[in-house]
């Protein structure tokens, strides 16, 4: 096992090997600087990363790596200069890429997010936006359009519909695709709306599926799925390609809904709550 190790179990023997020091990763796209290179021209880009060490509760990966909390970040940030500069959201994101086949997955999106009619009860603020994203900078295209509304009341999220445009070149499996992408939304939807492990000083308390909030079947919104099949080009992976647009898509709707600007996942009613008071 040598004198360091990451495994828990060697931590807790009688005697005890030591933890492994935390290290950074270089690989390109890997750990939590994955998706941190906006795939937008942008000049002067400058992108850092800061390695903690001796944490005293012991982190791991959560699906899609850094991916998800980058994504949220950036295509944030992409809506929020656009209202600064005075400019369309989706035009802003057009006008900063050079890839055609981005450019389609976003536009093919939007047209089908600003047909769609949404049921709108009373009671509720309703708003709808989209997010963007190449996996890795180098696998599926992907964009996520979202439509929710927000109770005034109790400030709970309700997801209503969401349109997914994806390009993962040339299509083998249709209906395969078409889950995968559909399942990675439900799940980011789940962390972005619920999920949240609560921790003490040195572990974590949440023990227990029971009490350990997540989405369920109600809560789930309709959603469609635009496939753009790249006859002759080759597959690209698709695996985890919706999980990063998907917080921000969600975040973006709920700024066009409120507009509150939230940067903490998840979106608590409680937390929404304290940023309408602010």
């Amino acid at each position: 096992m040598g004198e360091a190790s990451n495994l828990v179990a060697a931590w807790q023997k009688a005697d005890k090997v030591p933890r492994a020091q935390a290290r950074s990763l270089l690989a390109v796209h890997g750990g939590i600087h994955r998706n941190a290179d906006p795939y937008y021209e942008i000049p002067e880009k400058r992108i850092i990363k800061n390695l903690i060490k001796d944490k005293k509760v012991r982190t791991s990966s959560t699906r899609s790596l850094g991916a998800f909390a980058n994504v949220f970040a950036i295509e944030s940030s992409m809506n929020e200069l656009a209202l600064t500069n005075g400019q369309n959201a989706i035009q802003f994101r057009l006008d900063h890429l050079k890839d055609i086949r981005a450019k389609e997955v976003i536009k093919s999106a939007a047209v089908r997010l600003n047909e769609y009619r949404s049921i709108e009860l009373a009671g509720y603020q309703y708003g709808r936006s989209l997010a963007f994203s190449r996996y890795k900078n180098s696998k599926c295209y992907a964009t996520v359009g979202v439509i929710l509304g927000v109770n005034q009341e109790t400030f709970e999220i309700s997801l209503q519909h969401t349109v997914i445009s994806a390009d993962a070149g040339q299509i083998i499996d249709a209906d395969g695709l078409t889950n995968q992408l559909e399942e990675e939304v439900i799940q980011a939807a789940s962390w972005t709306l619920k999920e949240t492990v609560q921790f003490d000083e040195y572990a974590s308390v949440s023990d227990n599926w029971d009490s350990y909030p997540i989405l369920t079947f109600p809560e789930v919104p309709t959603i469609e799925t635009i496939l753009l099949n790249q006859l002759g080009a080759p597959s690209l992976g698709a695996g985890e390609a919706t999980q990063g647009p998907s917080p921000a898509a969600i975040g973006n709707a709920v700024f066009d809904a409120t507009g509150i600007r939230i940067r903490e996942i998840p979106f608590l009613p409680e937390r929404m709550r304290s940023l309408a008071l602010d």
